[in-house]
């Protein structure tokens, strides 16, 4: 997914750390591309 590869480019861009976050890269790019496209609640997920 090429989403999830900008996301971790940004991060690397930033210099944050690997593990830091509660989701992973595709995983946050599916929850931002289903918010956009569906309007699906955080907690439907």
């Amino acid at each position: 997914m090429e989403f999830a590869r900008l996301l971790v480019a940004h991060r690397q861009v930033l210099g944050a750390r690997k593990g830091t976050r509660a989701l992973g890269p595709f995983k946050q790019a599916v929850l931002v591309i289903r918010r956009f496209l569906d309007a699906t609640r955080l907690l439907q997920l």
